[in-house]
């Protein structure tokens, strides 16, 4: 069983995201994280996770930190802010966990550069999430 997280509620695919992982066979939601409270409780809400466990905080506060420890994700679902996608990958990429980043990867090459170098580094997996590859004719392609 996959523990997976979901951190960043910035991006409307987060519902998506966590509708998919509720279904995913190995997959068990654990929490998610976010600094906004209302934001995260209301998509919960939309996709039946109301009672799923909710954090609220930054990349390395200790609420996220607290959170990480106890709840020992495997793989994190990011949905953050673009420009909070490198804190987050260097956050998890330490603790081994695999990060899935909602499009776009990165604010510019330099954070790019040092997000694969983190999961490098790390020995972790990191995939940027581009719904039209998931369609199999774009595969095929």
């Amino acid at each position: 069983m996959r523990r997976v997280i979901g951190i960043g509620f910035d991006h409307m695919h987060m519902g998506d995201q966590l509708r998919t992982a509720m279904t995913e066979p190995g997959a068990e939601l654990v929490a998610v994280i976010d600094e906004d409270t209302a934001r995260m409780a209301s998509v919960c809400a939309d996709v039946g996770l109301a009672d799923l466990p909710q954090v609220v905080g930054a990349p390395g506060s200790p609420p996220v930190e607290a959170a990480l420890a106890r709840y020992v994700p495997e793989v994190a679902i990011v949905c953050s802010t673009t420009a909070r996608h490198q804190e987050w990958v260097e956050a998890l990429a330490p603790r081994g966990i695999a990060v899935q980043l909602e499009k776009p990867f990165g604010h510019d090459l330099a954070a790019v550069d040092a997000m694969i170098a983190a999961a490098e580094r790390h020995g972790t997996a990191l995939a940027v999430n581009w719904p039209l590859a998931w369609y199999p004719t774009h595969r095929t392609a």
